[in-house]
């Protein structure tokens, strides 16, 4: 089950509450891209408005994975 904090706002105890409903799973609005290192209570994603072209969103995909 995933759990999608709202507006990405969370800490230990909205984690502890949200794992105790049955999710496993908790995304939140940390800038990132997951990696085999991720904690699946604390995952990150990239942010895709809606407006990007898809050019645009490899170059951000790109720039997360230059990161790591």
């Amino acid at each position: 089950n995933i759990f999608c904090y709202p507006y990405g706002i969370f800490d230990e105890i909205s984690q502890e509450i949200v794992s105790n409903l049955g999710f496993n799973i908790h995304l939140t609005v940390i800038p990132g891209i997951v990696t085999k290192e991720s904690s699946f209570l604390e995952l990150p994603r990239i942010n895709s408005r809606g407006d990007y072209t898809p050019e645009e969103l490899l170059e951000i995909i790109q720039l997360h994975l230059n990161e790591k």
